[in-house]
């Protein structure tokens, strides 16, 4: 956004902060360089920082999701792996494994081999609807247009269920399996710390 702001510097040395400037005032001005102009630059600007919050949160899911699938595939081949574990315990497994590949399908889809063009029609992914919103605003001063404000929208309306499925996995299913996996004495799965008992 335009407008008056101040910059300073500051050395940080083992720990240690030290002001080396005091704060500089300048002013930011728009370059007259825009063909197709917002009129609103400050709703522009509104709209490009809850986006940037939205994708922050969706990317960080989908992240954190394929985490808890590498996770889960440890869990998985730790229970076979103990012979005093149940079969039912590995179809439990099992599900939160398909649980999270239909959400990691929500997010991205089929996946091409070689080009996009092999993907048989389907429903939009979550990561290609975010990045057809964003996209255009990385080198566009241009303003919002309907599509993108209903794309939004979309996103988070879709995301809310993945996101809710997600924690549940991540808070309650998966610690379970893994203080079953410890009840049972199996080997070490990562980020599970064994318990000691002198």
């Amino acid at each position: 956004m335009p407008g008056k702001y101040f910059v300073s510097m500051l050395m940080v040395f083992e720990g240690k902060e030290t002001l080396l400037t005091q704060p500089e005032a300048f002013n930011v001005k728009p370059l007259n360089n825009t063909s197709l102009p917002a009129p609103d630059r400050k709703a522009l600007t509104e709209f490009q920082l809850k986006v940037a919050d939205v994708a922050r949160v969706v990317n960080g899911t989908m992240n954190y999701t394929n985490d808890l699938i590498t996770k889960v595939a440890y869990l998985r081949q730790a229970a076979l792996q103990t012979p005093n574990l149940s079969n039912e315990f590995g179809l439990e497994l099992q599900a939160i494994d398909k649980e999270l590949d239909a959400v990691y399908f929500a997010f991205y889809g089929v996946k091409a081999k070689a080009s996009d063009e092999e993907v048989p029609p389907m429903q939009m992914t979550l990561n290609d609807r975010l990045s057809s919103v964003m996209n255009p605003h990385y080198s566009s001063t241009s303003a919002i247009t309907q599509y993108q404000m209903d794309a939004l929208e979309i996103v988070k309306e879709e995301f809310t269920p993945l996101y809710e499925k997600i924690k549940l996995l991540a808070e309650t299913k998966i610690p379970n399996a893994e203080k079953a996996l410890e009840t049972a004495k199996a080997g070490y799965t990562p980020g599970r710390l064994p318990v000691w008992t002198k």
